[in-house]
């Protein structure tokens, strides 16, 4: 088929967008062990810089576990830390491993553009086989900066190797894809795997006979 838009490069967000996860997992989790309030504790740790430092890569898991333990000002040791820290992803969402193995084999080149941590991609990547499609990653953990500064989108044509009006970038927080539209990218605000099909028959990307969110 043709490509829609000339379109040759799509490059989509992680969390919400191909899987869930729930931050409160890991509050709920810490409040029982310590006995601090969990919205407290919530607005302290997600509600900070601390996270963002921590996506940023300027604070090392051990770092960061350090800071979390001076908050929780309790004894608990890494290794559970880091399996509360982590146990908050459920399953890709359904219709997504369709549609991305869809847009691979039409030939599309595929990205993964991410505000993430080493601690939670690392755990992603050994759990969930979809994540090789990719052919590139832009994580935040790695360039030391997050959406949805300039410099992450920038960095992601870059790596496509692709001009900014041949690219789509898709994220939940609509923020964010509007600032992929200030890097001359066509920026999508995912609301649902339905809603991202239609767009992309529209766009002309796939045919509207694919209904790879209804086939799973």
């Amino acid at each position: 088929m043709g490509r829609g838009l000339m379109i040759e490069t799509i490059i989509f967000d992680l969390g919400k967008v191909i899987l869930d996860f729930d931050h409160h997992l890991i509050t709920q989790k810490l409040s029982q062990i310590s006995g601090y309030d969990e919205a407290k504790l919530f607005d302290l740790i997600f509600a900070s810089d601390l996270v963002k430092s921590f996506d940023e890569g300027r604070l090392s898991p051990n770092d960061f576990f350090r800071e979390i333990i001076g908050i929780l000002n309790t004894e608990i040791d890494f290794e559970r830390f880091t399996l509360i820290w982590n146990d908050i992803f459920f399953p890709p969402k359904e219709g997504m491993v369709k549609l991305l193995s869809q847009l691979k084999e039409e030939r599309y080149h595929l990205y993964l553009l991410s505000n993430t941590n080493i601690l939670h991609f690392e755990y992603i990547w050994e759990r969930h086989e979809i994540l090789r499609v990719f052919e590139g990653y832009i994580l935040s953990y790695q360039l030391g900066v997050t959406k949805p500064d300039p410099q992450i989108y920038l960095e992601a044509l870059k790596r496509s190797n692709s001009p900014p009006e041949r690219c789509i970038y898709i994220d939940d927080i609509e923020e964010f894809a509007e600032a992929a539209t200030s890097a001359g990218i066509k920026g999508i605000h995912f609301q649902s795997i339905e809603k991202l099909y239609g767009m992309l028959i529209e766009m002309g990307i796939l045919d509207s006979e694919e209904k790879a969110w209804s086939e799973c």
